[in-house]
Parts: C-alpha cells; sequence; structure tokens
C-alpha cells in the first residue's frame, strides 16, 4: 500500500475558491490524515494543508476494500469506533507514525464491536500482540469502558424518562 500526499495553499483573500478546490479533492480520496497551519504574512497570509490519502479506489492490505463503518456498524459501535480513531490520530502524530501501523480500522472495529475491556481479550483479536498490548492496552480498554458506561447512562435515563410519562387510562363502557 502506497501512501500519497498532497498540499494545498489557501490565501486569506481569496478562501472561497480555494476553499472548494480542497473540499472537491477530499471527496475522491480515502483521507488518512490532514495537518493544517497558519501562515501568517499579513495580507499575503494562508493556510498550508497537508493531506495524506490512499485514493477512493485503492485496495487496502493488498486485496481489502475500503469499509465504511459508518454504515457497517451501529450507532453505539460507530461512537466507540470513532473514539478509538481519535485516539489512534492523536497517537500517530505523537510518534510519528502511520495510523494503520497502530491499529487498523478493522481492528478498530472488533474491538467497538464486541467491547473488549480487557488485556486478554484484546491480545485476541487478530494482529493484536503482546508489544501493542503493553504500549496500548490501557488506553484502549479506558475508552471502550468510558463510552460503553456512556451508552448505558443514556439508555437508562432514556427508560427513566419513557417510565415516569403518564399512560392514558381507558374508561371502559359496557
Amino acid at each position: 500500500m502506497s501512501v500519497l500526499y498532497k498540499f494545498f495553499m489557501i490565501p486569506v483573500k481569496d478562501i472561497e475558491n480555494s476553499e472548494s478546490d480542497f473540499n472537491r479533492f477530499l471527496k475522491t480520496v480515502r483521507v488518512s490524515s490532514i495537518n493544517q497551519e497558519f501562515v501568517n504574512l499579513g495580507s499575503n497570509s494562508y493556510w498550508c494543508m497537508s493531506v495524506e490519502y490512499l485514493s477512493a479506489n485503492a485496495e487496502l492490505g493488498g486485496n481489502k476494500k475500503w469499509v465504511d463503518y459508518k454504515e457497517k456498524l451501529s450507532p453505539e459501535d460507530f461512537v466507540i469506533f470513532a473514539k478509538l480513531r481519535e485516539w489512534r490520530k492523536k497517537i500517530g502524530n505523537q510518534n510519528s507514525a502511520p495510523l494503520y501501523t497502530i491499529l487498523n480500522n478493522e481492528q478498530l472495529a472488533t474491538i467497538a464491536v464486541n467491547k473488549i475491556v480487557t488485556k486478554t481479550e484484546l491480545r485476541k483479536v487478530g494482529g493484536i500482540g503482546d508489544s501493542r498490548v503493553k504500549k496500548f492496552g490501557d488506553d484502549i480498554i479506558n475508552i471502550v469502558k468510558e463510552e460503553t458506561n456512556k451508552n448505558q447512562t443514556k439508555v437508562k435515563e432514556e427508560k427513566k424518562a419513557t417510565a415516569s410519562v403518564p399512560k392514558k387510562q381507558l374508561k371502559l363502557t359496557g
């Protein structure tokens, strides 16, 4: 798999045209990460954007097609998946490492769907060995636990709210 890069300079003076070019490009590719910097040159200031991407038709991992996890996962599982992706991006930026070398999307989805909250369970996910568990296990488990607890609290509050709504009583006439 090859990672591609595209760079944009979006001048503050003419932001609309450059911004629409940038957004049009983003719609055609699978973005791995975007880095942005504001360059302050007074009236000639601009945004510098670096986009790391795969083309929309590129195959991942040799023979795997791109998967839209938002469609594939339940809304609750996708929230966990999205939080794990945010965490992975942060770790990748801190270590200057490609995101897929930390954990790939399939591994994140497996963790989210199975609500993995122990290091033993984490080791059973394909491609996750002892070194990754030692390095990232606590973070992953904390994210899953936190998001699962938030969801359980939300469900309880919704049940409580529905239970407190008075039910209409029907009068039966005979």
